[in-house]
């Protein structure tokens, strides 16, 4: 899968956060950077995520990434993938 977005540095990530998307660039697919994290601090559920251009919320997994996110932060269940998205199994949500 492809996006719009550019790819930030973001290596020096706190021992407790999770990767959850990874991406590399067309001309260098040697340089592997984390785009989605997660992490957990006493109550709080944190997400982030350096995608977002315009280009990128076209795309339905982007837009599950970020509806997931959401309700993962607010301890809410994840509902199951539509069946719009069946075609791209091979993608994280």
């Amino acid at each position: 899968m492809a996006f719009e977005s550019h790819l930030y540095k973001c290596r020096d990530l706190a021992p407790s956060t999770f990767v959850v998307l990874e991406g590399r660039l067309k001309d260098k697919p040697d340089i592997l950077e984390p785009v989605a994290w997660i992490n957990t601090n006493a109550n709080r559920r944190i997400f982030y995520t350096s995608l977002g251009s315009p280009e990128d919320f076209q795309t339905p997994a982007f837009r599950r990434l970020l509806l997931n996110a959401v309700l993962w932060s607010v301890s809410q269940p994840i509902p199951p993938r539509a069946a719009g998205l069946a075609s791209n199994a091979h993608q994280r949500p």
